[in-house]
């Protein structure tokens, strides 16, 4: 996992992390982390650029015409798959971002 650096973007919002994640599997719309106050704290995941994506299973690579179950382990408290989970490709983020990556793609192309 790699996190950009909070202070360059702490008043944007969110932040932006990137995450290894096996594709054959649902997108997990949510992940819980310890939270003093509270017990856990639930935090909403949303994914930049996320297409290709079924609202019935949670996997990548279709959006119609599901051949598999309905996946209800992620719905709990009204938080299951939706279009809430997809958001548009931020341009407008910082060059720092993930530098190793860019550098990577930039030989390659």
């Amino acid at each position: 996992m790699e996190v950009e650096n909070f202070e360059e973007v702490a008043f944007r919002g969110f932040l932006r992390t990137r995450v290894d994640l096996d594709t054959s599997k649902p997108r997990p719309p949510d992940f819980s982390m310890p939270y003093p106050a509270m017990g856990r704290l639930k935090i909403r995941l949303k994914y930049e650029g996320l297409e290709d994506f079924c609202l019935v299973c949670g996997r990548l690579g279709h959006s119609r015409g599901c051949q598999h179950p309905p996946n209800l382990s992620f719905t709990v408290d009204g938080w299951g798959f939706g279009d809430e989970m997809r958001m548009a490709v931020i341009s407008s983020a910082p060059n720092s971002l993930f530098p190793s990556h860019r550098r990577k793609r930039a030989r390659l192309g």
